[in-house]
């Protein structure tokens, strides 16, 4: 009997866990009516490539998760791999340095129109795909992914004010989960530091606009990028936006994760330093140091960029199936107590063992 009364206390704190690491979510699009998306219909989704050519995305099997379909974009090689445009003139190590847009819209006809899905959200999750041997950036700019966006003042017209949360991703068989909290790291043509919640009104629930630019693509080869779970939500507890911001989890295979996220500053260096634990159970802000130990005291990574505001770091935690969990600390003296969090679901659908099939749906509208 004090057996199964013990077992029956450690089921409940166990899920007591998972229910309290769950919170409100909204789903902007998960693909999984495996119907292409434009600028007509419901998914409201569509490629911009060079000087205005607006393309239908292409939905194709295989999303994140283990569900059934993800979004598709495909760059041509044989064509202006960045738009001639929107890109510098001369590649770097055979990369140029350009734009690469996946708009998505609330509305195809309208503009200030705030998302449904992140009315009651102050952060948004996104599973992407980078091609294999799409490397972390070396030099130019700190990151290699933007995700632009555009938040609208209540009673406002257009589209509002516009910002940029940078994430620096490594392209992998995999999966990567990028979380983008309310701390973007750049406003459009205000170069100052960017506090948390940088509007006057939430900044999540009036968000009219998303796009993703990719900033580095190849002067030759095609590029396939998979996009999936566009997910607007709230945690259940506080976690640390001032200090970690733009957090990105890639799978590496065989147990193996990089991790990244940017500091509290964009335009100084920081001297912050940051601890990461991980637990195949939920970590939370009142149990976080009961995971293994992952890193301690990691300080930056310049990756030949002139700030020191990038974080990164790969771990092998041995685990290679179902759910991990991922907290960080942040050491700094004006620190919070709580940590920030990610997670990712290991699933053999997460990885792409089938070459992507031929571009479809790509005719210019």
């Amino acid at each position: 009997m004090q057996e199964m009364k013990f077992k029956i206390i450690s089921m409940l704190i166990f899920l007591s866990g998972f229910l309290f690491y769950s919170c409100h979510a909204g789903m902007i699009n998960d693909f999984e009516d495996g119907d292409d998306v434009n600028n007509v219909g419901t998914g409201n989704l569509r490629v911009y490539e060079a000087y205005n050519d607006w393309q239908t995305l292409s939905v194709v099997p295989g999303g994140a998760n283990g569900s059934s379909y993800a979004a598709r974009i495909v760059k041509d090689g044989s064509e202006n791999p960045c738009g001639e445009n929107d890109r510098c003139s001369t590649p770097i190590n055979g990369l140029y340095y350009g734009r690469h847009y996946t708009y998505l819209f609330s509305d195809a006809n309208a503009q200030g129109i705030p998302y449904e899905a992140t009315a009651d959200s102050d952060r948004l999750s996104m599973y992407i795909k980078a091609p294999v041997g799409h490397n972390q950036t070396v030099s130019q700019t700190p990151a290699n992914l933007h995700l632009g966006t555009y938040t609208l003042i209540p009673g406002g017209t257009g589209n509002g004010t516009h910002f940029y949360h940078w994430f620096n991703i490594q392209g992998s068989d995999y999966w990567t989960k990028i979380i983008a909290n309310s701390h973007p790291q750049h406003q459009v043509a205000v170069s100052v530091d960017i506090v948390n919640n940088p509007v006057e009104w939430d900044y999540w629930p009036r968000m009219t606009r998303l796009y993703l630019q990719g900033i580095l693509c190849s002067s030759t080869a095609n590029e396939t990028w998979m996009i999936d779970e566009i997910t607007g939500y709230t945690p259940s507890e506080s976690e640390d936006d001032d200090h970690i911001t733009s957090i990105s989890c890639t799978y590496l295979g065989n147990g193996r994760f990089q991790l990244g996220w940017f500091g509290s500053s964009s335009y100084d260096d920081i001297s912050d330093t940051f601890d990461v634990y991980y637990s195949s159970n939920p970590l939370l802000n009142h149990n976080y140091a009961s995971g293994t130990l992952g890193v301690d005291n990691l300080s930056d990574v310049i990756y030949g960029y002139d700030i020191s505001n990038y974080f990164s770091t790969t771990i092998d935690t041995g685990i290679e199936s179902g759910d991990i969990y991922f907290a960080i600390k942040c050491n700094a003296a004006d620190a919070p107590a709580y940590v920030s969090k990610i997670d990712y679901y290991i699933s053999d659908t997460n990885m792409d063992t089938i070459a992507p099939a031929s571009p479809s749906g790509l005719a210019v509208n």
